[in-house]
C-alpha cells in the first residue's frame, strides 16, 4: 500500500489533489530452476494525478496509470 496527498499543484494553492492510497499484491513460487511471481498494481483502479502544469494559459494533466496485472518467470539455466 503507497499513499500521498494532499498535494498542492501550483503557488496559489488553489488546485489540489486529496489524499489517495494504491494498493498492490505479490504471490510468488520458486523451485530450484525457476520462479513465478503473479503481480498487481492499483488493484483498487484508484484514479489520480501524476503530474499537473499551467503553460501559455492552459493546464496540462496527466492520469495515473490504472489497475494492472500480471506475471513473471524467471528460469535458471
Amino acid at each position: 500500500m503507497n499513499g500521498a496527498g494532499r498535494i498542492y499543484w501550483n503557488e496559489a494553492n488553489d488546485r489540489s489533489q486529496d489524499f489517495y492510497c494504491l494498493a498492490g499484491a505479490s504471490l510468488a513460487f520458486a523451485a530450484q530452476k525457476w520462479s513465478l511471481r503473479l503481480w498487481g498494481e492499483n488493484i483498487t483502479g484508484t484514479r489520480y494525478d501524476t503530474f499537473y502544469f499551467l503553460s501559455m494559459g492552459r493546464s496540462f494533466t496527466q492520469r495515473g496509470l490504472p489497475a494492472r496485472f500480471g506475471a513473471t518467470l524467471r528460469l535458471s539455466i
